[in-house]
């Protein structure tokens, strides 16, 4: 298995299944990619990890607005802050996308709200905190026979249009790290 991480603190739970739903590479400051032995620093991760980090580095508060739009009804909208807390740093990555789908019933919507805090407690030890939320709304189209597809690639199945096929996933969790570096 390949172990998730956002800041340090995992994303995939311990049967090895990963959500991605708090996944926000727009907010992210870079991407750490341990590969094979190197992951065993992480725990049961054989297959690897990928740590995303949030940039924290920063001298002065900062602000930066991302726009995207696309092909069938795509958009998306970011705000990411950066904001100081004394000696501390702390950023704030907000964004909303939607997609209409290119088949029938196949829409979704997302909210993200991020949150990272760290601030020195002495020399070489860091408080930090994470929270973040999300909001997740799909419709599925669903299955569809092959003389359905041959007919109309872009149609939903009628079974799950009636049902109105759909997942509404609302996920939010907080961390408190403590970093301490080691003398030598």
């Amino acid at each position: 298995g390949i172990r998730v991480m956002t800041d340090g603190i995992p994303l995939t739970e311990p049967d090895g299944r990963t959500s991605l739903d708090l996944v926000d590479l727009g907010g992210a400051g870079r991407i750490e990619v341990l590969r094979s032995n190197g992951s065993v620093l992480y725990g049961n991760a054989s297959g690897g990890v990928v740590n995303l980090r949030t940039a924290l580095d920063f001298d002065r508060p900062r602000f930066e607005w991302q726009q995207r739009a696309g092909s069938f009804g795509f958009h998306r909208e970011q705000g990411v802050a950066g904001y100081l807390l004394g000696r501390g740093r702390g950023m704030v990555s907000v964004y909303n996308s939607s997609f209409d789908g290119w088949r029938g019933h196949s829409g979704s919507a997302t909210t993200s709200v991020q949150n990272r805090v760290s601030t020195p407690l002495g020399d070489g030890t860091r408080l930090g905190l994470l929270l973040d939320f999300v909001s997740n709304f799909n419709r599925y189209p669903g299955a569809l026979t092959q003389a359905q597809l041959d007919a109309d690639p872009g149609q939903a199945n009628a079974t799950f249009v009636s049902r109105d096929e759909r997942r509404f996933n609302r996920v939010g969790r907080a961390a408190v790290t403590l970093e301490r570096d080691l003398p030598g």
